[in-house]
Order: structure tokens, then C-alpha cells, then sequence
């Protein structure tokens, strides 16, 4: 008598096993890294900036980990600025705390497009489409485009 151990067998078709509580993974978004995990009963994503590398999925694995210790040690920063990366530090410029006399204030429309323009390399032309020209007529009918008010 020949006796079988029971097995599992997986087909190709099956899907992927869940991720245990508090872990953290990171997927190829858009050809960028992006962090992915839940919390308090909500999805959270955080974009690296990252490219998909082998370098970079090293960072982005040692971020994951990060995320992972403060969730297990009670210490996780909802606010998710903690895990942001802060990169975009070094392209920011220093805003002064008045406007200079003389020169206009821009109108709130006008700052909506330039806005718009830095985005357009960065979202779909669907999105730019449908959600941001949401905005724009929002913006539209306002009582005033004056940013003051």
C-alpha cells in the first residue's frame, strides 16, 4: 500500500496571498516605487519618487522596514510625513513673507494653470482632463479670483 502525503497544489490561476498585518511592500507605479500598506482600517500608499532599480527597491525596502518598526512599536506617524521622501527639499526656493510693493498679486486662476502646466508631465492627460477642468470651473465660479480674499 502506497501512501500519499496531502499537498496543496497551486494553479497559475489562483491569486496572490494576502500580505500579512502591519507589513509593507512596495510596487511599480507608473515606473516608480510606490509603498503599500494599511493602517488603522485604512489603505495607505506613499510614492517614493524612487525609480524601479535594484538599488532603489533596496531604499525603498529599507523605508518599508522603518514603517513596519514604528507600526509594531506603537509609534507610527499618521500623518505619513515622517516616511515622505525629502528630496523635493532641494528644489524648493524660499517664499518671502510679503508681497513687494508694486508688484501684482496673481490671480487664482492663473496660479490653477501654472499649476496645472507643472503637473502635466507628471498625471494623465485623463486626469488633467477630467478631474483638474473639475477644478478649473470651480475656480470659475467664484465671486472673486483674488487671493487675498
Amino acid at each position: 500500500m502506497i501512501l500519499f502525503a496531502p499537498f496543496a497544489m497551486h494553479s497559475s490561476t489562483q491569486r496572490a496571498k494576502q500580505a500579512e498585518k502591519g507589513s509593507v511592500q512596495f510596487k511599480n507605479s507608473h515606473k516608480r516605487l510606490q509603498l503599500v500598506f494599511s493602517y488603522g482600517g485604512k489603505r495607505h500608499y506613499i510614492s517614493t519618487g524612487l525609480s524601479d532599480t535594484a538599488t532603489n527597491r533596496k531604499l525603498a525596502d529599507l523605508k518599508a522596514k522603518e514603517i513596519e518598526k514604528d507600526i509594531l512599536f506603537e509609534r507610527f506617524d499618521i500623518t505619513l510625513a515622517k516616511y515622505k521622501s525629502s528630496n523635493s527639499s532641494a528644489l524648493s526656493s524660499v517664499t518671502p513673507e510679503f508681497t513687494p510693493v508694486g508688484q501684482p498679486e496673481a490671480a487664482l486662476n492663473v496660479l490653477w494653470e501654472s499649476y496645472v502646466d507643472f503637473k502635466r508631465s507628471q498625471v494623465s492627460q485623463t486626469t488633467i482632463a477630467r478631474d483638474y477642468a473639475r477644478y478649473r470651473s470651480h475656480i470659475a465660479k467664484l465671486p472673486t479670483r483674488d487671493l487675498s480674499k
